[in-house]
């Protein structure tokens, strides 16, 4: 059986008791509550970020992450090397822009790692993949 613990204290201590509590749970709910519209801030704000970036035309090339990869007929290319034929699957730059998106979308829910993009060479084809050493997520973007 607990122990019970035998405090002389008057209704006026009481009083003061549950006035000191009531504060703190006060204080408590304010920071809940402004911690919670930051979060929510926070939110619309990389709501509207990835809205922007979904809606703009160039995609930045995920592997020198500096110039805008370009697309002629089936090739996917860049100025710093990358090159990606895509005849066989008969993508766009749109195609691989979302593609980028899904991957990196799927990391981040699981991952507080930055992943890093790689270009894997089997047989006549090239695919451009996103990997985590800290998660071991892979994802073949094209």
């Amino acid at each position: 059986m607990p122990k019970r613990l035998d405090l002389d204290l008057d209704d006026s201590e009481v009083n003061e008791f549950i006035s000191i509590m009531e504060e703190i749970q006060q204080e408590i709910r304010e920071e809940e509550r402004k911690w919670l519209e930051e979060y929510a801030a926070s939110e619309t704000r990389n709501l509207e970020s990835e809205v922007d970036w979904l809606q703009q035309d160039e995609v930045i090339c995920p592997l020198c992450q500096k110039n805008p990869l370009h697309q002629i007929r089936s090739v996917i290319f860049c100025a710093c090397g990358v090159r990606i034929d895509v005849q066989q699957d008969g993508l766009t730059l749109q195609h691989l822009k979302s593609e980028l998106h899904k991957g990196l979308e799927t990391h981040e829910q699981g991952c507080l790692v930055s992943p890093s993009f790689s270009l894997l060479h089997f047989l006549e084809n090239t695919n451009l993949a996103i990997t985590c050493e800290g998660c071991n997520f892979m994802y073949i973007v094209v």
